[in-house]
């Protein structure tokens, strides 16, 4: 079971390329920087809505602090989990991406556990279709 925080209330669910591009704003190395150890961190969480804004996301700062919550939330709850001897290694959805974020590499191109390097980018960006590249590294 994985409790997720909600101080929005009842919202709007976050379509794929609405995560996509909020992930793509979180490994953005300012605002990594702006997060880390930030407690009051509106002004941030403001700073991710208009460029989600910019690329055609209309999601308020609470509903984007409340997935970013959710996706770390969800993302500790797994590795957690897999570090339990004899567990079956669970993943989640864009734990890569999170996974590359919170391991502290510097945005841009990814190299993840699993050998594949992750783009990215915000010149991937078509209207509401951002890019999530996956490429074999080698």
């Amino acid at each position: 079971i994985v409790i997720t925080v909600n101080d929005t209330g009842a919202g709007k669910h976050w379509c794929d390329n609405e995560v996509r591009a909020l992930i793509n704003i979180w490994s953005d190395e300012k605002i990594q920087q702006m997060l880390e150890g930030a407690t009051r961190n509106k002004e941030i969480f403001e700073e991710i809505a208009r460029r989600l804004m910019k690329v055609g996301i209309d999601r308020d700062w609470k509903q984007c602090r409340t997935k970013y919550k959710n996706l770390k939330y969800e993302y500790r709850a797994v590795q957690k989990e897999n570090n339990q001897p004899g567990s079956a290694n669970r993943k989640m959805r864009f734990y890569d991406e999170i996974d590359c974020i919170l391991r502290n590499q510097p945005s841009g191109m990814f190299t993840c556990r699993d050998g594949t390097h992750v783009i990215l980018n915000t010149n991937n960006i078509v209207g509401r279709n951002i890019l999530l590249d996956s490429v074999p590294s080698g």
